[in-house]
């Protein structure tokens, strides 16, 4: 049943009128006249701003510790670093994991071109190579619980690009011994996946154990 309730505004203490349900969980709510609504949608719009960009900062901070895993100079890496960082600001790219920012780095220093915004079907790849014809999965400790998703996934994924793309799944771990290797395992991996299709007519995703 529809019902008026009075309330007050919850910063300057206008006297507030609503309507709402009798069991209308709305009734338990804060509630701000039009004025102080206004201001506190603006704050919070700019604290959102604010916490998405001190994440930005952290993701790139643990990225250099992970290049500093691998006993490289991140020195090396700071140009890229600080592009991604921009393009990050900027909402040109997302990345779901620090580990994923060390990647890209190392790809734009091998000066391989990535789509980073491309979609197939309902799926954004983390990496997608088009010059290699590859899709390039990184896989956190969760993965080993999504095998059977991840493989439906890839097979939609392989199913609208062709036979002839590669899914290549490169575990976080890998990320953090071996990023000076990523380049030539990522292409290695690739190339021994399409022999074996090639071969025994075979359809399974590559994936670094």
């Amino acid at each position: 049943m529809l019902e008026k309730m009075k309330t007050k505004c919850w910063e300057c203490d206008r006297p507030i009128t609503r309507s709402t349900y009798d069991k209308d969980p709305g009734k338990y709510l804060r509630y701000y006249c039009e004025e102080c609504g206004a201001r506190a949608l603006a704050r919070q719009e700019q604290d959102n701003e604010t916490y998405r960009l001190i994440g930005i900062d952290r993701s790139i901070e643990r990225a250099i510790e992970t290049i500093e895993k691998n006993r490289i100079n991140p020195i090396v890496y700071r140009g890229y670093l600080r592009e991604i960082k921009e393009m990050m600001v900027d909402k040109e790219v997302r990345f779901d994991s620090s580990h994923e920012i060390v990647v890209a780095c190392e790809l734009m220093k091998h000066k391989v071109p990535v789509d980073f915004g491309f979609t197939v079907k309902r799926y954004r790849p983390d990496f997608t190579l088009h010059s290699l014809k590859i899709i390039l999965e990184i896989d956190g400790i969760n993965h080993a619980v999504k095998v059977e998703r991840d493989k439906r996934r890839d097979e939609e994924i392989l199913a609208e690009l062709g036979r002839e793309w590669e899914i290549v799944h490169y575990p976080t771990l890998f990320v953090e011994k071996h990023l000076a290797k990523l380049v030539y395992g990522v292409q290695n991996a690739a190339a021994k996946q399409r022999m074996v299709r090639m071969k025994y007519g075979l359809s399974k995703k590559n994936e670094f154990t």
